[in-house]
């Protein structure tokens, strides 16, 4: 029987042997067409994800819920030193935003806000919604100390939007990893105001395609 794990943080790393589902899309080709371990990532699709087992009698399915990092900082798949654990969490800000059409290039703005005592080096960006991301990008940059700093990314292919997907805006979910004066390293999640706005060709039902 299939199985599945929600986890809607969309912070953890996906276990080998786990059958990653980020979209309703995915969930719609996928599921059930094998016994094998589904991880749905992000709290949208999560709650989706369990409206449609509950509609098809299915929530026995279910085998595990991800809480939220800070709640349970031993339930981390890459946990941090017990240092660090006893710093304050850092002040660090990142929202991520861009526009494109589906399936072309785009460009991502990532703006950092960082207001630590201490420069911000080594920096991973984690984006569950876009392909070239879901397994971390090296940022090539250094934040300062008490400053913000805005930079340009290239996104290769534009994803598209979920089928009955409301409006062009995908939110964007997930974290960035950095090193605290090239020393302590730790995790924030993507503030909520991240968004990827989506042109896209749809099919109206009259024979007419459309952008949205």
């Amino acid at each position: 029987m299939a199985k599945v794990i929600l986890d809607p943080t969309g912070l953890y790393q996906i276990p080998p042997g786990c059958t990653p589902i980020t979209t309703e899309v995915e969930w719609l080709q996928y599921f059930f067409l094998a016994d094998c371990t589904y991880w749905v990532k992000g709290k949208r699709l999560c709650d989706w994800s369990r409206e449609w087992l509950r509609a098809w009698d299915k929530m026995e399915a279910i085998i595990e819920e991800k809480q939220n990092p800070d709640s349970q900082p031993e339930s981390l798949i890459e946990p941090i030193s017990s240092d660090s654990e006893e710093m304050p969490p850092p002040s660090v800000r990142v929202v991520c935003s861009g526009k494109g059409v589906a399936r072309k290039p785009a460009e991502l703005q990532v703006a950092i806000d960082n207001s630590n005592s201490l420069p911000l080096s080594n920096l991973c960006l984690y984006i569950n919604e876009l392909a070239t991301f879901r397994n971390g990008t090296t940022l090539d940059a250094r934040i300062p100390a008490l400053e913000k700093v805005t930079l340009k990314i290239d996104i290769p292919v534009c994803p598209e939007l979920p089928i009955r997907h409301q409006g062009n805006k995908l939110c964007l979910t997930g974290a960035i990893e950095f090193r605290l004066a090239d020393n302590e390293v730790r995790r924030v999640p993507l503030d909520s105001e991240s968004v990827l706005m989506v042109n896209q060709m749809f099919r109206s039902g009259l024979d007419i395609d459309e952008v949205i």
